[in-house]
């Protein structure tokens, strides 16, 4: 084993039992040990060690890449069918799903059934809502002169998933606030190289698309909520800021 990822693993043992002793002084044991096992997990993937050990070099070097070198694996993605971007989205939303329902303690408090039920909810949720945002965010890509299909946009979606889906949980949970919204500046980052790299155009104009995908967005949400859209957004904005300080 390289010094490097020795290094790696020793700083990441040691940040795993400072949140585990940390989670247990504040009654929240089992989401300490969840964050310290993705933690070490991500320290064996980010280091190298896992892709030099497993078979599955495909997904994990994906996962790497989209974390670190977005630009370069995007490029790497183009040839990538909607089968296989779908494949490697389902992998993450059911991590997500997992981590979910355990990190708010949903088995505990409606049993196995409904637990059941409740995970395959959230991940057809999942599913279809990435296919509706992805044609909406298509149109966008549209008028500022996209140059491929519709699956290519949804692809960059799909890939600009892997932070949520590996973050989020623990995010939500331990720092909220300010973090929540740095791990959605990191997505909609992701959205924009992925559009750019995968449409093939400049990154103002990826910009502009993003933008338009999110007034159209933000249009749908008045639209359904009324009235209720700016009590909403302020409630949403005096918690971040209320969790930042």
């Amino acid at each position: 084993m390289k010094e490097n990822i020795k290094l790696h693993l020793v700083l990441a043992v040691i940040i795993s039992i400072s949140i585990i002793i940390y989670s247990f002084f504040i009654q929240m044991l089992l989401w300490g040990i969840i964050a310290a096992i993705l933690i070490m997990i991500l320290t064996l993937l980010l280091s190298g060690f896992i892709s030099s050990q497993m078979k599955t070099v495909s997904l994990i070097q994906k996962v790497k890449g989209f974390l670190i070198e977005p630009s370069k694996t995007y490029d790497a993605s183009k040839e990538d069918t909607l089968v296989d971007a779908t494949k490697y989205f389902l992998i993450l939303a059911i991590i997500f799903t997992i981590l979910k329902i355990i990190s708010f303690g949903v088995f505990f408090l409606l049993g196995l059934k409904e637990t059941l039920f409740a995970g395959i909810f959230i991940l057809i949720t999942q599913i279809v809502m990435i296919f509706i945002y992805g044609a909406i965010l298509h149109v966008g890509v549209h008028i500022v002169g996209g140059k491929n299909d519709i699956y290519q946009t949804i692809k960059v979606l799909m890939y600009a998933y892997t932070p949520a889906s590996l973050f989020a949980v623990i995010v939500s949970i331990f720092l909220n606030g300010i973090f929540v919204f740095v791990l959605w500046l990191w997505g909609l980052l992701l959205i924009i190289i992925g559009i750019r790299q995968l449409q093939e155009i400049t990154t103002n104009r990826a910009l502009i698309a993003v933008f338009i995908w999110i007034v159209i967005l933000s249009l749908l949400l008045i639209l359904i909520m009324g009235p209720d859209f700016i009590p909403y957004i302020s409630g949403y904005v005096n918690k971040t800021i209320t969790g930042y300080f």
